[in-house]
């Protein structure tokens, strides 16, 4: 076993995997093969990205020594690749029970419990692990995401600032300081951007290539090829608001291949796979991979629609495997990278002159750069509840990662300037008690009154996240990071939103949809501004109940959710990146 173990760890040192795999099958064929041998054989099939036989080959291991804590790791690392979030964690866990210090086993178990969105175990993991090993950057990164989730985006940046430091070369510590930047208030725009360009410059140093675009294609009167790539295109906000522009755009016009990295597909997943000419399931794929795919298939336009979220693939982008790479919706912000050409962006959420904001050329997709798709079926629109009850309901269905201390502070001045009023906050991360105990005591040093204070998790399903749009009066926007999918959301529901517009995308988002609506006035420019907005709202009860009954019209024959309209600016945008005949 040791000169074949040898022998095979040599060569896949030398990233001659193709060898190596074989060398490997060959040696553990039988009925009783070594366990350390099919653990590499594993190791190996999940570089090539054969995540079924690595998942096979790591269970195989396991069963042949069930208490070896490296076997059990490589275990986690192949149920998680394959979204088995709950197998993961019980590996992982395993690993980490019988060896305490193993860093790897504890970094793949609060990876496991992130996508769980166990967070109050996931910063418990983490924390005893930075315990046991100061300053280790993987950990101290994983307590950051914990905290961003949590609504403690300052407190994030703080520490992944920290984890930089230890860890110049770590791409994924980069890109997640970038992310919590976009999230925490308090941080200026210039500061923001540099983070971004600093995680594109890291990526020049680590994997310079030279990478060169293929030629582009005269377009002439063919289709134009566009890839979209994305973790979310499943049941996911992006996934929502990329539907219109594969259901109406005009198949003459614009051909789709998605590219989807998402471990796991759902019924979403299963209908865009009937809508696009072309569908790749790609979460296994090795970057190089990966790129030589996106390469052969000739595209004119990649089109990222993740930017710095999790999973995302901007390496893939740096490598410049089509001849125009863009971003679009998934994220607020720049990628930082040179290597991307394109930001799809209006002229709301980007107004000329921001174009120093990002890194990328800004291309305005006018008058919105979005589409909204409502689910269906949907329930009813309902009265204003303030009018039965007597007590006024605001709330914010927003993702907690966006409670900033700014949000908070918008809260609790709209309380004070409304007395008796309510605040009911609910969200996928107010499952977790910690979670729910840290949020309430922000909120009550703020000045709210703890019965004035309702925090639950998300419904359901989306009818049912829906159908509590129908327990409150007026929707307060987050701030700096504006809400998208929820802020559509309300104003289906009938619910009017109030929200505060900042000096950048990440807070001009919700200003977009609601001047798009025709609901300019309810966008303010300053906290004072925001408060009274909300206040002479609600107290003005004909108003309130007018616009319950109106808004859904409203929106629904607005730019924010005319398909057809939205798919062909899109298209028309994206063609005029591509030239239009050979050079003479």
């Amino acid at each position: 076993m040791g000169e074949t173990f040898d022998k095979a760890r040599h060569l896949i040192a030398a990233n001659r995997l193709d060898e190596a795999r074989a060398i490997l099958l060959r040696a553990v064929a039988g009925q009783s093969p070594d366990p350390d041998l099919a653990n590499l054989l594993s190791v190996v099939l999940s570089r090539q990205g054969d995540n079924v036989r690595a998942l096979y080959f790591a269970r195989l291991s396991c069963r042949a020594a069930p208490d070896h804590p490296l076997l059990l790791n490589n275990l986690g690392n192949q149920e998680l690749a394959s979204g088995d979030l709950r197998a993961a964690a019980e590996s992982y866990g395993r690993a980490v029970a019988l060896d305490p210090d193993l860093i790897s086993a504890r970094v793949g178990l609060t990876n496991a419990l992130l996508a769980s969105f166990d967070l109050d175990e996931c910063a418990r993991v983490a924390r005893e692990g930075l315990a046991r090993a100061p300053g280790e950057h993987r950990l101290t990164g994983q307590l950051a995401v914990c905290l961003l989730l949590a609504g403690r985006a300052r407190d994030a940046v703080d520490l992944l600032r920290e984890a930089r430091r230890a860890a110049p070369d770590d791409p994924g510590v980069a890109s997640a300081l970038a992310a919590a930047c976009t999230y925490a208030g308090g941080i200026d725009d210039r500061d923001i951007l540099e983070a971004h360009a600093a995680y594109g410059r890291l990526l020049e140093r680590l994997d310079p290539g030279p990478y060169r675009p293929p030629p582009a294609s005269p377009l002439g009167a063919r289709p134009l090829r566009l890839g979209l790539l994305s973790g979310d295109l499943r049941a996911h906000a992006v996934g929502f608001f990329v539907e219109p522009l594969l259901l109406h755009r005009d198949p003459a016009r614009l051909w789709i291949a998605c590219y989807s990295v998402a471990a796991i597909e759902d019924d979403v997943s299963r209908r865009f796979r009937g809508l696009a000419d072309l569908w790749r399931a790609v979460s296994h794929e090795p970057i190089d991979r990966l790129e030589r795919t996106i390469r052969a298939d000739r595209l004119d336009v990649l089109l990222d629609l993740s930017g710095h979220t999790s999973g995302h693939r901007l390496p893939v982008l740096h490598r410049r495997p089509a001849p125009i790479t863009a971003t679009y919706f998934g994220y607020p912000n720049t990628t930082g990278l040179r290597a991307c050409d394109v930001r799809l962006v209006d002229s709301h959420t980007d107004p000329p002159g921001s174009d120093h904001l990002a890194t990328e050329r800004l291309v305005r997709l006018d008058p919105c750069f979005l589409c909204y798709r409502p689910p269906a079926p949907a329930p009813p629109v309902a009265s204003p509840p303030c009018l039965g009850s007597g007590r006024v309901t605001f709330g914010s269905f927003n993702a907690i990662a966006k409670l900033d201390d700014l949000t908070i502070d918008l809260l609790a001045r709209t309380l004070a300037t409304v007395p008796g009023s309510r605040l009911l906050l609910k969200a996928h991360a107010l499952r977790n008690q910690g979670v729910r105990a840290d949020v309430r005591e922000r909120l009550e040093r703020a000045g709210i009154a703890p019965d004035a204070i309702a925090l639950e998790g998300p419904g359901e399903g989306a009818a049912e996240m829906l159908a509590h749009y129908a327990r409150m009066d007026v929707m307060l926007d987050s701030f700096p990071y504006h809400g998208t999918t929820t802020t559509c959301e309300a104003l289906f529901m009938g619910v009017p939103v109030i929200t505060l517009a900042g000096s950048s995308c990440r807070a001009r988002v919700g200003l977009s949809i609601l001047r798009n609506a025709g609901l300019g006035d309810l966008v303010a420019d300053t906290p004072e501004a925001f408060a009274r907005l909300a206040a002479d709202l609600v107290a003005d009860q004909p108003r309130l109940a007018g616009l319950r009954g109106s808004l859904r019209d409203r929106l629904l024959a607005s730019p924010a959710c005319d398909g057809p309209g939205f798919a062909s600016r899109f298209t028309d945008a994206l063609r005029t990146l591509v030239p239009p005949s050979a050079t003479p």
